[in-house]
């Protein structure tokens, strides 16, 4: 049975640079804004500490998977060799003709959304030599990327979910779509749904993908402000807007999405990241913020 969730702040770490995406990885969290990377030690969330900072000039997008963080700049697709944090370098790079917006990673390969120039996908084994082997084009900017069982699903501003098959990433397959979104921009999945933040005015749609071919919403919940960030973690969404809301979300019944618990954020939240019982949520220019969920 999933936890219920009562989320309480445990840590606050504040920073000159304002918060933007968070990744964790065992037991470091790795935290960008556009002039820096900052790796943190959070073997103990509630007392975390900076290991080492990278500078690097407008970082706008990063994934961490397998000891390496993959990281967008302007123009650009960097590696770095993260093990151990304490000395990380750069291994390998790429030149691409569009900005990164969102960064996954599976088996050798890595989905780079690129807004209007659409999805690149790029060899990255080794991560010293990344070579681009393919490019999905956005029908209007794709913003987001999530990746499940040999499909990569794409937020598409008002081009919707687009589901692309990748069991052959050289020669992906756009197999499924669904385009009544105004904009979407941030996507989740997790067993047999999709979440799909749409910017515009505000709403959560829960989709049910377990027919990639023929995807269908089963719920869709509006909110009074656009949503920023989203996360799927213990059958729960935790979505944050440009304002002040961190909200829980029970999704344990997809077709009746419930508020769990809500709480103040001032300042806006960019990105939320969860892992062990802890939400780590980067809270634009007042830092970055850990919860206890339960």
């Amino acid at each position: 049975m999933d936890p219920e969730q009562d989320a309480s702040i445990v840590n606050t770490l504040t920073f000159t640079e304002y918060s933007g995406e968070i990744e964790i990885e065992g037991i470091y969290a790795f935290r960008v804004n556009p002039l820096k990377l900052d790796i943190l030690d959070i073997h103990d969330p509630e007392s975390s500490s900076i290991l080492n900072s990278i500078n690097l000039n407008g970082i706008t997008a990063i994934k961490v998977s397998g000891g390496y963080a993959y990281i967008g700049v302007p123009g650009e697709l960097k590696i770095y060799d993260i093990d151990p944090p304490e000395s990380a370098f750069e291994v390998g790079s790429l030149a691409l003709p569009d900005t990164v917006k969102e960064v996954a990673v599976s088996n050798g390969y890595a989905y780079l959304a690129a807004g209007e120039s659409g999805l690149f996908i790029i060899d990255v084994a080794p991560p010293a030599s990344p070579c681009l082997v393919n490019t999905i084009e956005s029908m209007n900017s794709t913003l987001g990327c999530a990746l499940l069982n040999g499909f990569a699903y794409l937020a598409d501003w008002d081009g919707g979910l687009r589901i692309i098959g990748i069991s052959d990433p050289e020669s992906p397959l756009e197999i499924g779509m669904i385009s009544i979104f105004n904009g979407a921009a941030k996507i989740a999945v997790s067993q047999g749904y999709a979440y799909v933040v749409d910017v515009h005015p505000g709403d959560l749609h829960i989709i049910d993908i377990s027919n990639p071919a023929s995807p269908a919403i089963t719920s869709s919940t509006s909110y009074s402000n656009p949503y920023e960030a989203l996360a799927i973690a213990y059958a729960y969404a935790y979505v944050a807007d440009h304002d002040d809301s961190f909200r829980i979300v029970d999704v344990h019944d997809p077709d009746s999405p419930v508020v769990a618990d809500s709480v103040d954020i001032s300042g806006g939240v960019y990105d939320i990241a969860i892992d062990k019982g802890y939400a780590y949520l980067a809270n634009s220019y007042n830092g970055l913020k850990i919860f206890k969920l339960f």
